[in-house]
């Protein structure tokens, strides 16, 4: 028979020395009844399948900022695929404008702000030269 005591303290130990895998748990794998099952399996003793409490609210403050999280990590996503989809748009514009964009231009375009692609992108309906889009905005 397995020490509950022992096998609590190295799961708790183990669990949250690992934030990521703790996330991990919480978003993907961590289903209460399979859990159960698993520790009845290995016969481990009712007390473990208790949570403590403080572990409990533990849990669940993790359980709300792995969400708060997420939720940042798709918005900054989606700010980086809307400023890679500027960056595509502005270089094709100039392409068909003056023909191809050097080196100088595009290394400009990939590194700047979303404001000022978005600039860019204005100037370019009345620029005459690849230079003139890029002179002060």
């Amino acid at each position: 028979m397995i020490d509950a005591t022992h096998t609590a303290d190295s799961i708790y130990h183990r669990l949250f020395s690992h934030p990521e895998m703790v996330a991990d748990l919480l978003q993907n794998f961590l289903d209460p009844e399979l859990l159960a099952a698993g520790l009845e399996r290995l016969q481990v003793p009712d007390p473990i399948l208790s949570i403590p409490e403080e572990l409990e609210e533990v849990v669940n403050m993790l359980a709300t900022h792995v969400e708060k999280w997420s939720r940042a990590i798709k918005q900054e996503g989606r700010q980086e695929g809307l400023c890679d989809g500027e960056v595509r748009t502005l270089l094709r514009q100039m392409h068909r404008r003056f023909g191809p964009v050097p080196d100088w231009a595009q290394a400009r375009i990939a590194n700047a702000s979303v404001d000022l692609l978005d600039a860019w992108a204005d100037k370019i309906l009345d620029a005459n030269t690849l230079e003139s889009v890029f002179q002060e905005v």
